[in-house]
């Protein structure tokens, strides 16, 4: 493997390559190793340096339900790419997630769920997942006996949803540079944002990828193949600033660039308050070991549930509430505008009860459990789905950037059809605990509340390119190929046309595992 940087290489002018690959992330990364490593000639480019750029430059302004929103917490223009954020949390999507179903318009992924199977194990063991038995056993896991059980009778509508950790997050940049000796056929060029690709003229391919230096002149890359891994904003804007030969834009002849973004909202949103005590240092309440990594699990709907209250797939984690150090963290974390949010009533809590934590004071809490063995309040924190909505999306602003490309303008929005989908499924968790005599929750802070202050575009930029089989409703074919051009490809979450509630990072690395060996078939 060789690694350049532009800015430092003035004597780099055009050049070529078998394979051209924008975008050093998760999504990009993998693909160039897993070709390179077969000998392919690759040309992975990178906007930024091995120093994080959290600059935002190139997107004009949000039109967002929710003004709590840092993107700062997804966006790293760096070797790496979001790599160098993400925190080692893991879960595959669930089969229902890629399924059809008729209750989520326009759902469906343009393959059957056991098509990633065996890319997950692959990237698994790439990213040091602990990974369970081939995965098949993901939602039968052995558990220790926990006095929650009741909630999980096998017909019944509740699930149990594992987490886990690796032993340390996978960098993109390290796992490169760790294997660059079985890479001979990988060259990196850091510091070269590309702003445009150029097609034929028939567009039926893209020819060159234009690279703008600092100084205003350009590189130009050819290559037989193309696979952009900029991520769910990046991607399209790319493809809309392309508009050389399509006024459109590459893959827009429908107007489907863009559209369909979603991402993973999430807040402290209720309460659970249960009839007694119950140990707080079970994985319910708090990562434990798993292996070189760890474990957490959290609720959901089974698919039975989903089908039957006609919703997306949502799932919760509780925290316990740890009187002394929360009112602490409190004081600290409520100036805090993308942390702290109001979606909890207070009105039927004790005094002393916290609402509005962060991920950061929720993490802290969970590691001193020791502090309260045993405890009857937890906050809910939800990580929620949403239905597909072409109506959300990432589209060009009037505005340019540095570049003289048109910067990306998010809009964005929970609808009422999503909203009403949580109520129904802390309306059904409720009933589960109340029929069960255990418990019950409370979230009428969320029905009486017009504007939820949810944590929402932040990270997890999904949908805005994504695959199926009608060029209507989808930008790339089942893989990931761009509809209309015979050598452009998509890498990374903006692929997905539903979203579920995992975090993205094992599935997109799945995805381009995927890509890679269809990429080999086409090279051989």
């Amino acid at each position: 493997m060789e690694i350049k940087d532009l800015e430092a290489s003035p004597d780099i002018n055009d050049l070529e390559a078998h394979v051209c690959v924008i975008g050093s992330g998760p999504a990009g990364g993998i693909v160039a190793a897993k070709l390179a490593e077969k000998n392919v000639d690759v040309l992975l480019l990178e906007a930024g340096s091995d120093f994080p750029d959290y600059s935002t430059e190139t997107i004009a302004g949000t039109s967002l339900f929710s003004k709590v929103t840092d993107l700062r917490f997804g966006w790293s223009k760096q070797f790496g790419g979001s790599s160098n954020l993400w925190s080692g949390r893991s879960y595959p999507l669930e089969d229902i997630d890629l399924k059809e179903r008729d209750w989520i318009p326009e759902s469906g992924w343009p393959f059957a769920p056991e098509v990633l199977s065996a890319y997950y194990e692959e990237a698994a063991d790439i990213i040091g997942v602990p990974a369970y038995e081939g995965f098949a056993s993901w939602h039968n896991i052995e558990r220790k006996p926990s006095d929650l059980d009741p909630l999980f009778d096998e017909k019944g509508s509740l699930s149990v949803k594992p987490f886990q950790w690796g032993k340390k997050p996978f960098i993109v940049s390290d796992y490169l540079r760790s294997r660059a000796a079985e890479l001979p056929g990988l060259r990196v060029l850091l510091n070269a944002p590309v702003i445009r690709l150029q097609e034929a003229e028939d567009a039926s391919a893209v020819r060159t990828a234009e690279i703008r230096k600092a100084d205003g002149s350009s590189v130009f890359v050819k290559a037989k193949i193309f696979v952009v891994a900029t991520g769910g904003i990046q991607a399209p804007r790319l493809l809309l600033n392309s508009n050389e030969v399509r006024p459109a834009g590459i893959g827009n002849d429908h107007d489907v660039v863009g559209r369909y973004f979603s991402t993973h909202p999430k807040a402290d949103m209720a309460a659970i308050i249960l009839k007694k005590a119950v140990p707080t240092a079970h994985a319910f309440f708090v990562d434990r070991p798993l292996g070189a990594g760890s474990l957490r699990y959290g609720v959901g709907l089974s698919e039975a549930a989903q089908a039957r209250l006609n919703v997306p797939n949502h799932y919760v984690q509780l925290s316990p509430v740890l009187e002394y150090q929360a009112n602490r963290a409190f004081e600290a974390m409520k100036k805090t505008k993308v942390l702290n949010n109001d979606l909890i009533d207070r009105s039927r809590l004790v005094q002393g009860f916290l609402p509005g934590l962060g991920k950061l004071v929720f993490e802290i809490i969970g590691r001193i459990a020791k502090f309260q063995p045993r405890s009857k309040k937890f906050i809910l924190r939800a990580f929620l789905d949403q239905y597909p909505d072409r109506e959300n999306r990432i589209k060009l602003s009037s505005e340019k950037s540095e570049d003289g490309t048109y910067k990306a303008e998010i809009v964005w929005r929970f609808s009422d059809e999503d909203k009403q989908s949580v109520l129904k499924f802390f309306a059904e968790l409720d009933t589960v605990l109340r029929g069960q005599n255990i418990g019950e929750v409370e979230y009428s802070g969320l029905e009486k509340q017009k504007d939820w202050p949810l944590v929402g575009i932040h990270s997890h930029f999904m949908g805005s390119t994504r695959m199926g089989h009608d060029p209507k409703t989808s930008v790339t074919d089942s893989n990931a190929k761009v509809h209309g051009s015979d050598n452009l490809y998509i890498a990374g979450p903006s692929l997905f046309p539903t979203y579920g509630f995992a975090n993205p990072f094992l599935t997109l690395s799945a995805l381009s595992l995927r890509l890679a060996d269809h990429l080999l078939s086409e090279i051989k």
